[in-house]
């Protein structure tokens, strides 16, 4: 069997549903119309921009950037990125904003929606826990984490 990512939807709006990924994708999260997982453009979802993440789905890797968004992307209860208040969408688009590798059981939040990761390996392969330290992350992230604590 090939390696597998699933997006569970834990809480908001589409819960219950999962996403199927068995294949490369490139995958936008948002409330624009053109988002492969577009969420609804209402008062409820305000909190999500347009284009608020990108995942770069690999099976088994997924990794998350956040693209600008306002209020920012969320991996396991910490702010991976969102820009200042100072900043236009606009302006954003031109900042290289971090990526981050998930994990198996992760838990990704934008605005109000919930998604656990869930990773199933290829059949067969045994699977080890990552150290969190050899996640590929670009200096800048870490330099950006440690001026917003």
């Amino acid at each position: 069997m090939a390696p597998q990512v699933n997006l569970t939807v834990t809480e908001g709006i589409l819960k219950g549903k999962t996403f199927r990924f068995d294949g490369h994708t490139l995958c936008t999260v948002g409330r624009s119309d053109d988002c492969f997982l577009h969420l609804p453009n209402n008062y409820a979802h305000c909190t999500v921009s347009r284009h608020h993440c990108h995942l770069d789905i690999d099976p088994p890797v997924i990794r998350v950037r956040d693209l600008g968004s306002l209020n920012g992307t969320f991996v396991n209860g910490r702010n991976i990125g969102h820009r200042g208040k100072r900043l236009t969408p606009e302006q954003a688009s031109f900042v290289g904003w971090p990526e981050l590798t998930l994990k198996d059981g992760d838990e990704l939040r934008v605005g109000d929606t919930v998604l656990r990761i869930g990773i199933v390996p290829r059949a067969g392969s045994v699977s080890h826990p990552e150290d969190p330290a050899s996640c590929p992350r670009s200096a800048s992230f870490d330099q950006e984490w440690a001026m917003s604590c």
